[in-house]
């Protein structure tokens, strides 16, 4: 919990990914630790169904109140992404989609699942009149050279979902933020036996030249999860109440698993 504390923080606005809450607990977050913030969470647990071992899924956003700031909640079906708006004045500035996809087991279940989610989020992009950006855990390794070689995809660690994840950042004119900055790192996943770079920021192409930085932050001790956060900041203009301003809007990506219950 402290460490989500201190991401909320230092940035903006925090996508909090598996954060592992009951429907019934969503409520905790703001009225215990976060009464000050904007909160959309949501749970993956089905409360008419006998939840067996510990909980599991469920994602959502932490933001400051911004004078000039106003966010709304998108709905949509699947509990593997979330949508908000970032809204000034009139008009909407920033739409952010938040992702955990389905991890990797090797099952055709699993790739048509992960399949099934990525075209629900084409179909929000499709309809959207303001630039997204998506943030999060896409369980997928994507290739960090701009020339690629012929079949690259069958080469270790790439899989299929690599194809369908780059080919999706491709159509939709996507970079991935974190790859356009050194970073200290090369993965965002480790455990005891392998890591792996599998969290992203996915920004429009025509907002590259607005991106100020977009970090792997360090492990520390707080950090008690196998993922590492990834903090992007950009510049937006949005219409202040006194006076039109350019704002530092600060997001951060891949909060991980706090057990926000006990």
């Amino acid at each position: 919990m402290q460490y989500v504390k201190s991401l909320v923080n230092d940035n903006s606005i925090t996508f909090v990914c598996e954060h592992w809450l009951r429907p019934h607990e969503l409520h905790l977050v703001e009225s215990i630790d976060f009464s000050s913030e904007w909160t959309y969470l949501k749970s993956s647990i089905d409360p008419t169904q006998q939840l067996l071992g510990r909980p599991f899924g469920g994602c959502g956003f932490i933001c400051k109140q911004l004078d000039g700031i106003v966010y709304k909640p998108v709905a949509c079906k699947s509990d593997r992404f979330c949508v908000i708006e970032v809204i000034s004045g009139p008009r909407k500035v920033l739409t952010l989609i938040g992702v955990y996809l389905p991890y990797d087991d090797n099952s055709l279940l699993s790739y048509e699942t992960y399949l099934n989610v990525v075209h629900e989020i084409q179909g929000f992009i499709d309809n959207c009149d303001s630039p997204c950006m998506l943030l999060g855990d896409f369980n997928t390794r994507l290739p960090q050279v701009p020339s690629l070689s012929n079949k690259w995809y069958k080469r270790r660690p790439f899989t299929k979902r690599s194809v369908l994840l780059y080919d999706f950042i491709c159509d939709n004119q996507l970079y991935v933020a974190n790859f356009s900055f050194n970073q200290k790192v090369n993965y965002t996943f480790s455990n005891s036996v392998a890591r792996s770079y599998i969290d992203h920021i996915l920004v429009p192409e025509y907002l590259q030249e607005n991106m100020i930085e977009c970090t792997i932050l360090d492990a520390c001790a707080d950090n008690t999860s196998d993922h590492l956060a990834i903090k992007c900041s950009l510049k937006l203009f949005v219409n202040h109440p006194k006076n039109p301003e350019q704002y530092e809007l600060s997001l951060c990506s891949k909060v991980p698993r706090p057990e926000w219950d006990s």
